[in-house]
C-alpha cells in the first residue's frame, strides 16, 4: 500500500478512491463539507505535496516532530531554559540541580533561603498547566531518587505493620514502579493509563486510574516526607489512620541518620500534601500501600452513546450503576460525533481483577496504532491533513473505534500493562484538558459536552481530533484532589499539537462546560491554564481555606511561589 493510501485508509478507514462516498455529508448536517467538495485526486495531491514537503524535512536532518531529536518526555535543556514535552511551558532558572539524597535536598532548600531564591520541584513535564514555571529559581529534579528504601518497620504502629507497604523515593517513574513492585510479587492498588510520570508529579496533581472502588492515586499513599521552605524535614501521616507509633520514631530516616525528621501526624497536613501541585515543598519519600500482584481482564465492546446513556443516568446511582458496580475498572470511551446514523460511537470497556489468571491474548489497539503511525512518525503532516481537511477528525475517530474491540477472548495480562493504554516511550504531543464532575451527571454532563462540541463545529469549523475518555474514580480525603467528597466521573480531551487552535478548542469547551455547570472541576495537572482562583474558591470552598493554612505556613517565605501560584491569586 502506498503511503499516502496509508494515511488515507488510517484516517478513513477506507480508499482514496471511496473518498466522496465516505466524506458525503449526513442528511442532518450541514452540506459544506470541504471533503464533499474536492476529488479523491485533489486529496491525492493535497497528501502527495505533505509526503514532498516531510521527505524534504527529513533530508534536512530533522527527526520526529518539530524536528526534535528528543527520546524522552522532559527536556532540560543546554541553553538553561526547562520546558515541558511540549515546549510550551517553559521558564529560565537560576540553576537546576538533580539531588540523590534527604540531605541534598535540605542542603539546596537553606541554601536557596538564605539567598532568597526561590525552588521548584519538577517531574517529568508531562503537565499541559504552568505549575512548574519558575523562572529566576532553583530547579529540583527528582529522577535521580529514584530506589526503594526501608520502610522503618521498627517505628511503625499495629495498623502500620498490617499493611503491605513499601516506601520509596519521590523520583521514580510509575514504570520502574510497577517493574520492581512486580518482581517482589507485588503490585499498586491502581494506575492512571500513563506511566512515564514520577510518582510525585502523578500523585501531587490529582492523577487517577478507573473504578468506583479507588481513588486517585494519592488515596495508596500512607506518609509523605517533605521539606517545607525553612528547611524543615517532616514525615506527615494522618492523624486518623496513622501508620507510625510516635513512641518508636527515632526522628530520622534508616538511610539518613544524619537529617533530623519531625513526625507530624496532622490530617488537615495529610490532606494538603496528597494532591499540593509542588506548592507545600519538595517531596522526598513515600510510604504507598501495595498489593499482592494480580492480572486483570479486559473486554472491549462497540456500542453507541445513545444507547446505553440509560444505565447511567442519575437515578441509577443508588448505589452504584450496574456496570460500575459488576466491574472493577469500568470506563467508557466515546466519539465527540455523531456518525451517520446520528450516535455516538462508544467503546464499552470492562475490566476485572482475575488473580493470577495466565496471560491471554493481546489487546487489539488499532487506535494506540492509529496514534503511533500518525502522530509519532507522521506528526509533520498529520496536522498539516487535519488542518485543511478539519472534518476528517470525525471520521477517524469514529473508524477507529468502531473497530477498537476485543477479539473472541477477553485480553489478560499483568494489572499495570493493563491499566497502561498510553506507552511511556511513545512522544505523541498533544493538549489535553480533564473534566471531573459527580459520577451521577454522567449523562447530562456528556450529553452536553457532545452539543458543545458539534456547536464549535458548525460555527467555527473546530474539531477535536480524539475521542473523550470516561473514567469513574472513588472520593477522596486530599482536599484539593479533583476527586474530593464525591464519586467522580471524568472526561478527558485533546487534541494534536499544531492543529490550528486546537489548545484554543479545549480551553473553549472547558469554560462552556465549568462556567454552565460550578460542580465541574479541572484536573490541575490538565487544565491548560485556564483555572482561576474563583474556580478554585467554588470548587474546594472550606477545603481551599484549610489548604491555605497548611501552604502558608509551609511556604511562610514564599521559596515555592512561582507562575502557578501567580495565577491562583496565592503567591506569597
Amino acid at each position: 500500500m502506498a503511503f499516502k493510501d496509508v494515511i488515507l485508509y488510517a484516517l478513513l478507514g477506507t480508499s482514496a478512491t471511496q473518498l466522496n462516498v465516505a466524506a458525503a455529508p449526513s442528511p442532518d448536517r450541514p452540506s459544506g463539507n470541504i471533503l464533499h467538495e474536492r476529488t479523491p485526486q485533489d486529496v491525492a495531491n493535497s497528501v502527495a505535496e505533505l509526503e514532498r514537503r516531510a521527505a524534504s524535512s527529513s533530508s534536512d536532518g530533522n527527526s520526529g516532530p518539530s524536528g526534535h531529536h528528543s527520546s524522552t518526555l522532559t527536556k532540560m535543556a543546554d541553553a538553561g531554559q526547562w520546558s515541558n514535552w511540549l515546549d510550551e511551558q517553559t521558564c529560565t532558572p537560576l540553576g537546576k540541580t538533580q539531588p540523590t539524597s534527604l540531605d541534598q535536598i535540605v542542603a539546596i532548600i537553606n541554601d536557596a533561603g538564605s539567598k532568597k531564591q526561590r525552588v521548584r520541584a519538577v517531574g517529568s513535564g508531562h503537565s499541559t498547566s504552568d505549575i512548574t514555571r519558575t523562572d529566576g529559581a532553583i530547579l529540583v529534579d527528582p529522577h535521580q531518587m529514584k530506589a526503594f528504601v526501608d520502610t522503618n518497620a521498627a517505628t511503625l504502629n499495629q495498623a502500620g505493620s498490617s499493611m503491605n507497604l513499601i516506601r520509596v523515593q519521590s523520583g521514580i517513574l510509575i514504570k520502574d514502579l510497577n517493574q520492581q513492585l512486580d518482581s517482589r510479587g507485588l503490585a499498586m492498588m491502581h494506575l492512571p493509563a500513563y506511566d512515564g510520570q514520577t510518582i510525585s508529579g502523578a500523585v501531587s496533581t490529582g492523577s487517577h486510574g478507573s473504578g468506583a472502588k479507588w481513588g486517585p492515586l494519592a488515596s495508596s499513599l500512607r506518609s509523605i516526607v517533605m521539606v517545607v521552605g525553612n528547611g524543615t524535614v517532616f514525615q506527615i501521616e494522618p492523624a486518623s489512620g496513622a501508620i507510625t507509633d510516635p513512641a518508636k520514631f527515632t526522628g530520622t530516616l534508616p538511610e539518613a541518620p544524619g537529617v533530623p525528621v519531625t513526625l507530624l501526624q496532622n490530617d488537615d497536613w495529610f490532606n494538603a500534601a496528597q494532591v499540593s501541585m509542588g506548592c507545600l515543598g519538595v517531596i522526598y519519600s513515600y510510604h504507598i500501600e501495595v498489593t499482592a500482584a494480580f492480572h486483570v481482564s479486559e473486554n472491549r465492546t462497540s456500542v453507541r452513546w445513545e444507547d446505553i446513556r440509560s444505565q447511567f443516568a442519575p437515578e441509577t446511582f443508588n448505589p452504584l450503576p450496574a456496570p460500575l458496580a459488576n466491574w472493577d475498572h469500568f470506563e467508557l470511551v466515546v466519539s465527540p460525533y455523531a456518525s451517520e446514523d446520528g450516535k455516538h460511537p462508544c467503546i464499552w470497556v470492562e475490566r476485572a481483577r482475575v488473580g493470577d489468571t495466565p496471560q491471554r491474548g493481546a489487546r487489539q489497539d488499532l487506535m494506540g496504532k492509529v496514534l503511533e503511525q500518525l502522530g509519532i512518525m507522521f506528526t509533520q503532516f498529520l496536522d498539516d491533513i487535519l488542518n485543511i481537511f478539519p472534518q476528517l477528525a470525525p471520521q477517524a475517530i469514529n473508524s477507529a473505534l468502531e473497530q477498537l474491540t476485543t477479539d473472541d477472548a477477553p485480553y489478560i495480562n499483568s494489572s499495570y500493562d493493563v491499566f497502561k493504554v498510553l506507552d511511556s516511550d511513545l512522544e505523541l504531543r498533544a493538549h489535553a484538558i480533564e473534566l471531573h464532575f459527580p459520577a451521577e451527571n454522567l449523562v447530562p454532563t456528556i450529553d452536553k459536552l457532545m452539543a458543545t462540541f458539534q456547536s464549535i463545529a458548525d460555527e467555527k469549523g473546530l474539531y477535536v481530533a480524539g475521542p473523550v475518555g470516561l473514567r469513574f474514580v472513588a472520593p477522596s480525603s486530599a482536599l484539593l484532589a479533583p476527586q474530593t467528597g464525591r464519586l467522580t466521573a471524568t472526561a478527558e480531551m485533546s487534541n494534536i499539537v499544531g492543529i490550528s487552535q486546537g489548545k484554543e478548542l479545549l480551553q473553549e469547551v472547558k469554560t462552556a462546560m465549568s462556567s454552565a455547570d460550578r460542580s465541574i472541576r479541572v484536573h490541575w495537572g490538565l487544565d491548560l491554564d485556564t483555572v482561576t482562583s474563583q474556580d478554585a474558591r467554588d470548587w474546594y470552598g472550606a477545603n481551599l481555606d484549610k489548604w491555605l493554612t497548611v501552604y502558608r505556613e509551609a511556604n511562610a517565605n514564599g521559596m515555592f511561589n512561582n507562575n502557578f501560584t501567580d495565577r491562583m491569586g496565592i503567591t506569597v
